[in-house]
């Protein structure tokens, strides 16, 4: 379409050129009817503009000009006037067009030269490029309104680098050798406008990274976003397994991704991942040490690690293990220091991201339930008739209560499916019976030692992150409120809970997720239990150093580290 406007362009200005050599000849009465312009020349800046042209002399005219209609230049003829508009120029060098008015008898140019845009150089948005430590080719995209440009030539002891462009200079290829060192080096490269501009770009290669500080996951997680932290800082990939199941073992496996970096310190870091596990598991890695009594390499880590935000935590560090916690991003570390040099290990936790509604007041089942609890009156005769008047029957699961496999004539435990369907009640209730006597307290066999509540929705107090368990934060402030106090978690995931009730005996509560086949058809439920410990309060004088250091241990606020499963103590009587 251009290459027949252009030949059009062509025949008209030469038409054009031979009837006004033409009309040169003609006598004097012949300029009746020539056309006259009101300007030759017409000037625009680079943001465009409109301008007038008056067109004098004859009534009969036209146009035509040099560039296509609206691809920038506009022209529209109204009586009198040709109005030339121009569009904004963003290209670095000036546009020119030519406009001729066509006449009976004659015609006029008109020249129109609109001014360039500033010279912009840009290399994919970015003025900064980091490497890896690797040797490595990165191939930038060169973003520009002006082909007038070159490179500037690197500097000589810029050897490691070397850049090329390509693609009419629309790409630049960057070829970095290795870097050795444990020292970061960095190059600009500078790309020079024809009117002298310059544009440039840093390229920054890493050294090798003497300490390794694996990726941190913060609240999510995904497996490619380690990869690419790990490919972006040179580490390569040496081994890969999915987490899954062995069916034929009957056993889940853990997934592995492990890594050999360019430290001499520090020359493995693995990334191990449990199925069902959101996040990563562990991050371990190595140190190996030269000097076994200084552990100069262990030192200089911990240094790295408080630079990082890591803060030591001495209730759980001892001479030889050290442990550390990172506030911001929640992750918990610990070295164990050995001959030889150090194991690391990164745990990863959950942090609560959204609201959890709990209980209106504590569940503590309906009125008289707490009463049954350690109570030498009440046996399971006392408890039947109980949940007989509250409507409640034998769970499906079992015909009556189970017995205590060494001694028949014992009551051991009993449960009951309640006639409640509130969200927040408990469709069942548990109880479960001394089988022996209490080594402090005559006349509780066969009272009940613990009750246990069950509800349909664990998000209630408990929520889950793939396989991991955490109490809610308005669990937490539920308990709190009713005078619980944080007490470790089992292995199984338990959380514990206690508070004093009188100056020989604490009460335990117990919150868990569980699945039994016997309570909502294996359903995911909400555990909440409730048991009595012996413990009666001594003068301080008494209390052994152990005692001592667990008081004081206690006295922090550790509920909501408590919740995201960074555990400070376990508790010393768990359940049965």
């Amino acid at each position: 379409m251009k290459t027949k406007q252009v030949l059009l362009w062509l025949t008209m200005v030469g038409l054009l050129t031979l009837s006004g050599c033409e009309s040169d000849n003609t006598p004097d009465d012949s300029t009746v009817g020539n056309v006259s312009v009101s300007n030759t020349a017409l000037t625009f800046a680079n943001d465009g503009g409109s301008q007038d042209i008056t067109v004098t002399g004859s009534k009969e005219w036209t146009y035509i000009a040099n560039v296509p209609e609206g691809q920038w230049l506009t022209l529209t003829q109204s009586e009198d006037k040709l109005t030339v508009k121009v569009a904004p120029n963003q290209l670095g060098a000036q546009r020119t067009a030519t406009i001729v008015i066509i006449g009976s008898k004659n015609n006029k140019k008109i020249s129109v030269i609109q001014s360039a845009a500033e010279a912009k150089i840009s290399f994919g948005n970015t003025d900064e490029i980091t490497l890896t430590n690797k040797e490595e080719s990165r191939m930038v995209t060169v973003e520009t309104n002006t082909q007038s440009w070159s490179l500037e030539p690197l500097p000589a002891e810029v050897d490691w680098l070397r850049v090329t462009a390509s693609g009419d200079n629309h790409i630049l290829i960057l070829k970095a050798t290795a870097n050795h060192s444990y020292e970061a080096r960095t190059a600009t490269i500078i790309a020079k406008t024809e009117n002298g501009e310059q544009f440039a770009l840093k390229v920054t290669q890493k050294g090798v990274e003497k300490y390794i500080i694996p990726y941190v996951p913060g609240e999510t997680y995904r497996t490619i976003d380690m990869m690419n932290f790990e490919r972006e800082r040179g580490n390569i990939l040496q081994a890969y397994q999915q987490p899954g199941y062995d069916t034929l073992r009957d056993e889940p496996i853990n997934g592995i991704a492990q890594y050999i970096t360019s430290s001499d310190v520090m020359p493995v870091l693995v990334y191990v991942q449990e199925m069902g596990d959101p996040k990563y598991t562990v991050a371990q890695t190595l140190i190996y040490e030269k000097d076994n009594v200084s552990h100069a390499e262990t030192e200089a880590y911990m240094e790295l690690l408080e630079a990082n935000g890591y803060e030591l935590d001495e209730d759980l560090s001892q001479d030889l293990v050290k442990s550390y916690f990172r506030k911001d991003d929640l992750v918990f570390v610990q070295i164990n220091i050995t001959e030889g040099g150090s194991v690391i290990s990164f745990k990863p936790t959950y942090p609560q991201t959204k609201d959890y509604p709990t209980f209106s007041k504590l569940p503590e089942g309906p009125k008289g339930f707490m009463d049954l609890l350690n109570n030498p009156a009440v046996k399971y005769k006392e408890v039947l008739d109980y949940e007989t008047k509250a409507g409640s029957t034998f769970n499906k699961a079992g015909q009556g209560p189970v017995m205590d496999k060494d001694n028949p004539d014992l009551y051991r435990f009993v449960s009951f499916e309640t006639n409640l369907t509130g969200a927040q009640e408990e469709g069942m209730r548990s109880y479960f019976f001394y089988t022996k006597d209490h080594p402090q307290v005559s006349g509780l066999l066969q009272s009940v030692a613990e009750v246990c509540l069950y509800f349909r929705n664990p998000s209630l107090a408990i929520r889950l992150e793939g396989k991991n368990k955490f109490v809610t934060y308005e669990f937490e402030d539920l308990l709190t409120a009713n005078g619980y106090k944080y007490d470790g978690r089992s292995d199984r995931g338990t959380y514990f809970y206690w508070k004093r009730v009188s100056p020989e005996w604490i009460q335990v509560l117990y919150v868990d997720a569980v699945r039994f086949t016997d309570v909502f058809d294996n359903a995911q439920s909400l555990e909440i239990g409730y048991y009595m410990q012996y413990e009666k309060e001594a003068a301080p004088a008494a209390q052994s150093e152990a005692a001592l250091a667990i008081r004081q241990a206690k006295k922090g606020d550790y509920s909501r580290i408590g919740s995201l499963g960074y555990n400070r103590y376990s508790h010393r009587a768990p359940r049965r």
